[in-house]
C-alpha cells in the first residue's frame, strides 16, 4: 500500500513537479515541488517529513512559526529540514521567488522499529526534533537516489528505495533524535552464513518476476532489514538491490536471445511496470535497446 503524502495540504500554493505515487512504495513517498512567494496556513502531519532545496534562491528565506517563535532560514541550495510528526507549524512564509524542493514522507512506525533493529534503544515514544540546517549531505545524497528512482524506474527500484530509506531513518535517529539513542550491545556478525545466504539467493531466483521487497529477503535470513542489507553486502560484495537487478538483467538477456516472448512480457518478468521503463533501463546497461539486442543475437 502506498503512502498518502501531505504535501499539497501543507504547501497549497506550491506546484507538484513530480511524485512517486505511481510507484506504490510503502516505505517512503517522494515529491518534487516548485515554490514561489506565499504565506501558508501551516500543518501538523502524522508522518515524518524530510525536505531539502534542490534549487535555492540566494537572499530568500523560509519561515515557520511555532507558537510565538518564528524560525526563518536562508533558502540556499542544499538547505534541509526535518519535520517530526505531530508538530504544529502555525504558519509557513516563503519569501523567495523561485524554489524547487524535494519532500520525503516516512511513516512514524518505522522509526522505533528501525531503532530496535539497529541495536539502538530509544525512549518508549521516540521522537525527532525539528531542525533546519544549511546542508546535510546524507539527506541530499539519499534523497537524490529516491528522486531518481521516482523519475525513472529500474528493475530493482523497490529494493533500492527501501534500502535508501532504511539508511535515511538510521541517520535521522542518530542525528536528530530528541534523546540520543544508546547502543544495546547486540551486534550480529558482519556476514551471512552459507545456509542463510543460500536461502536468500534461492528465494530471489524463485521470485525474480515478482515484486521483491527488502523485508521479504530479510525474513528469509531471519534478520531485520537494517542488519540484513549490511550482512548481504558483506557476503556478496554488493547490496541486495544490485544483486536482484543483475539477475533480472541476465535473465532478460536470456529471454531476448531465445526470441519466444514479446518485449512486454519480458519487461513484466524483469520487474518493470511498463515496456518503456524496461527499454530505458536495458539501453542504459547494455548500450542498445532490447529489440536491437534481440536482432543482433538472432
Amino acid at each position: 500500500m502506498s503512502l498518502s503524502p501531505h504535501g499539497q495540504a501543507k504547501y497549497p500554493n506550491s506546484t507538484l513537479v513530480m511524485s512517486s505515487a505511481q510507484r506504490h512504495w510503502s516505505a517512503i513517498t517522494a515529491e518534487l515541488r516548485s515554490h514561489r512567494m506565499s504565506d501558508g496556513p501551516g500543518y501538523s502531519a502524522d508522518q515524518i517529513e524530510v525536505a531539502f532545496l534542490v534549487k535555492g534562491w540566494e537572499g530568500g528565506t523560509v519561515g515557520c512559526k511555532f507558537g510565538k517563535e518564528r524560525m526563518p532560514v536562508k533558502t540556499l541550495t542544499g538547505t534541509a529540514w526535518v519535520c517530526p510528526a505531530g508538530v504544529q507549524a502555525d504558519e509557513i512564509l516563503i519569501a523567495a521567488p523561485d524554489l524547487t524542493s524535494a519532500h520525503f514522507y516516512i511513516p512514524t512506525a518505522r522509526l522505533n522499529a528501525l531503532a530496535m533493529d539497529g541495536g539502538l534503544r530509544l525512549p518508549d515514544k521516540p521522537s525527532l526534533r525539528s531542525a533546519a540546517v544549511a546542508e546535510d549531505s546524507v539527506i541530499s545524497q539519499l534523497g537524490r537516489i529516491v528522486l531518481a528512482e521516482a523519475a525513472c524506474e529500474t528493475s530493482a527500484g523497490r529494493l533500492l528505495v527501501e534500502s535508501a530509506t532504511t539508511t535515511l531513518i538510521a541517520w535521522l535517529i542518530r542525528t536528530y533524535a530528541e534523546h540520543p539513542p544508546r547502543a544495546t550491545g547486540d551486534r550480529p556478525p558482519s556476514r551471512l552464513d552459507e545456509r542463510r545466504l543460500r536461502r536468500v539467493l534461492d528465494y530471489v531466483e524463485q521470485h525474480l518476476d515478482e515484486d521483491i521487497s527488502l523485508d521479504s529477503l530479510a525474513r528469509q535470513a531471519c534478520l531485520s532489514e537494517f542488519h540484513f542489507a549490511r550482512m548481504f553486502a558483506g557476503a556478496m560484495g554488493m547490496p541486495p538491490y544490485k544483486y536482484v537487478s543483475q539477475r533480472r538483467l541476465e535473465r532478460a538477456v536470456s529471454m531476448l536471445a531465445e526470441g519466444e516472448l514479446p518485449l512486454s512480457e519480458i519487461a513484466f518478468r524483469s520487474g518493470f511496470s511498463s515496456q518503456a521503463s524496461f527499454s530505458r533501463a536495458f539501453r542504459r546497461r547494455m548500450g542498445v535497446a532490447p529489440g536491437e539486442y534481440r536482432r543482433q543475437v538472432g
